[in-house]
């Protein structure tokens, strides 16, 4: 029987979104700063790293508006990915940012700077030299944590290797 590919498959594994869950899971969101004001009246809430995931995403995607990563987490295969298939309405995620704005503005600077530090410098021009590769354990993003606290906010037990290997 042939199934169809999972999101994960359909994400190469240095795509971006990969990066910014791999930075979104080494948080510790409380220690940030993160706040994720829970309701009693509705649906229930979602995870804060899911929604952080989310805006992250949408701010190195130039995504800036909550009814864009709406419809991005409804559409889009690298938000559908981040968010588990979960589909965060425009008002949560506008509530999310207005609660979180400075902290996420700050972790966005890191993010970037970070994703900086990790991207090797092109070849140079001239064909003299080569340009390093990224691999894991030596800084790159594969280094980091996938987990915090023994639960994965994409859904699970934690995973304690920085990515699956490819079927081969």
């Amino acid at each position: 029987m042939l199934l169809p590919p999972s999101l994960g498959e359909l994400l190469t594994v240095d795509h971006p979104a990969r990066f910014v869950a791999e930075v979104v899971d080494g948080l510790d969101v409380a220690e940030v700063g993160i706040r994720a004001q829970a309701t009693v009246e509705g649906a229930p809430a979602y995870h804060p790293k899911m929604l952080l995931g989310a805006w992250l995403y949408g701010f190195m995607a130039h995504v800036r508006s909550s009814r864009k990563i709406e419809l991005a987490c409804r559409e889009t295969i690298p938000f559908m990915w981040l968010t588990v298939m979960q589909r965060p309405d425009h008002v949560t995620l506008w509530r999310f940012y207005k609660q979180n704005r400075k902290v996420m503005r700050s972790l966005l600077k890191q993010t970037v700077s970070l994703a900086s530090d990790l991207t090797p410098s092109p070849p140079p021009r001239s064909g003299h030299g080569t340009a390093g590769e990224l691999k894991p354990g030596d800084g790159s993003v594969g280094s980091l944590p996938r987990a915090v606290g023994g639960w994965h906010w994409r859904g699970g037990p934690a995973v304690t290797a920085a990515a699956p290997s490819p079927a081969t």
